[in-house]
């Protein structure tokens, strides 16, 4: 049995049909050639988005996974609800990608950026952003996770499945205890507060 994370390991290790097997952990490949940090200004430019803005960043696959109770959505946009115009004088903007076009409205500001199939634009993508939200009750490993962090870009999401598996909570992102969307909050605010070094920690995480 190959699992793609220690939380899956364990399960499969466990269950009836793999309980006397031998087991293997392999994690997603990721292109770190590819998925790369690379300079913020010059990426929110290619994107015609302000410089100063606070970016968090938040990928939706149209109404499918909106109403996907597994994908968490409804506890991103109840954080969201209580969550500051302005940090530290910088407007705080949502970025989007995926099939967005039905994101109900929202009390930030919104860029759609609609579906990425280039990677080395999502590259640029990752890039531009302050932070990554991943609001999932369950993830097998999160892809986007480990891309985001090559970037250098920290992530957010709950202390749930592969996400506490990926994200060092404190040094490449945070961890919000399920279902606590107060705590969802505070912690995306608190990592559009963080400095570089922790970019460069999620770099070294996702190698």
């Amino acid at each position: 049995f190959v699992s793609q994370c220690d939380w899956s390991l364990r399960i499969a290790q466990q269950s009836m049909v793999g309980q006397g097997h031998k087991h293997s952990l392999i994690p997603c490949p990721l292109d770190t050639s590819v998925f790369t940090p690379k300079e913020r200004k010059t990426c929110r430019e290619n994107l015609s988005i302000d410089s100063d803005e606070k970016l968090i960043l938040v990928g939706a696959s149209g109404m499918v996974s909106l109403r996907n109770e597994v994908k968490g959505f409804k506890y991103f946009f109840e954080a969201l609800a209580q969550f500051p115009k302005k940090i530290d004088g910088s407007v705080v903007r949502i970025v989007t990608i995926g099939n967005s076009s039905e994101i109900p409205e929202l009390p930030l500001p919104v860029t759609h950026l609609g579906h990425i199939n280039n990677i080395d634009q999502l590259s640029v993508i990752y890039s531009a952003a302050d932070v990554l939200v991943v609001p999932s009750l369950m993830e097998t490993f999160g892809q986007s996770i480990s891309e985001s962090m090559a970037c250098g870009t920290p992530v957010v999401g709950f202390d749930l499945t592969s996400q506490k598996d990926l994200i060092e909570d404190g040094k490449t992102g945070y961890l919000a205890q399920f279902p606590d969307v107060n705590e969802l909050c505070s912690k995306i605010e608190l990592c559009l507060k963080l400095p570089n070094e922790i970019r460069k920690y999620a770099r070294r995480k996702a190698e």
